[in-house]
């Protein structure tokens, strides 16, 4: 197996879609895809978690073995998946929305020098097209979390909210939009209802294609960034519409850790 450079880490964010419509097609296909990236990091939204504690990503990457998983049974469960050690993990709860948080990481990552502990924050943001502000505090005690952390810091997810939206004013300019700094005005919808019907059907009424997945950073270049998960695991046809990995995309994204 190739491991990233010492100085560099590579990550990967993907809403794998709760609901279970055709689960072993699209599992299948998104575990091809991850064996292919091979991330060093991998935060995924919307997982689904039993009573039990299992849960449907247990099975992606089993050769990184450090991971947490939280959130609530039934709901929308958050994971890290890291081939690095966590040092420890923390929650971030949202007051105005009891039913999403932040779950967050900090990461052993080795560099030259030995190594450098990383922060990782994943989260999925409440989603009604007009929560604007609730989005707002939400991204805001996200980035208030890791304020005081020394060290490098990602904040990935599901964000509910597009390019130019009200939210994106309470993103410090301390961290860098990854996808958006190497690949210009190109759209980068992760949330694309003119191509994956998956997304078609699960758009509110009104809802726009956007780019709803997103990776900040803070604490080096970013040096490569592309959407992922976009290409179909089978084709329509006359009984049922073309199947997806899922119905977000996904977005993987190389970095220099300073």
């Amino acid at each position: 197996m190739e491991l990233s450079p010492a100085g560099l880490i590579t990550l990967l964010t993907l809403n794998v879609f709760q609901t279970f419509t055709s689960p072993a097609e699209r599992y299948q296909a998104i575990d091809r895809e991850i064996k292919t990236l091979n991330p060093d990091i991998a935060t995924f939204q919307e997982v689904k978690r039993t009573n039990s504690g299992a849960s449907s990503i247990d099975h992606l990457l089993p050769s990184h073995q450090h991971r947490v998983v939280k959130g609530r049974p039934g709901g929308y469960v958050q994971a890290i998946v890291s081939r690095y050690p966590i040092v420890r993990m923390l929650e971030v709860p949202f007051r105005n929305n009891r039913a999403r948080m932040a779950l967050g990481a900090v990461i052993a990552v080795p560099t030259p020098g030995g190594s450098r502990e990383v922060m990782v924050l994943t989260t999925h943001l409440d989603y009604q097209l007009s929560h604007h502000e609730e989005r707002r505090a939400q991204v805001k005690a996200i980035f208030a979390a890791a304020a005081d952390f020394n060290g490098p810091v990602a904040v990935t997810g599901d964000f509910n909210f597009g390019d130019g939206e009200a939210e994106s004013d309470a993103i410090p300019g301390t961290y860098i939009d990854v996808w958006r700094s190497l690949n210009g005005d190109a759209p980068g919808f992760t949330w694309d209802r003119e191509n994956n019907p998956m997304a078609n059907k699960g758009s509110l009424v009104g809802e726009p294609s956007r780019r709803l997945d997103r990776i900040f950073w803070r604490g080096g270049r970013a040096l490569e960034s592309r959407i992922v998960m976009n290409q179909m695991v089978r084709p329509a046809d006359k009984t049922r519409p073309a199947l997806f990995p899922s119905d977000h995309y996904g977005v993987f994204a190389k970095l220099e850790v300073r």
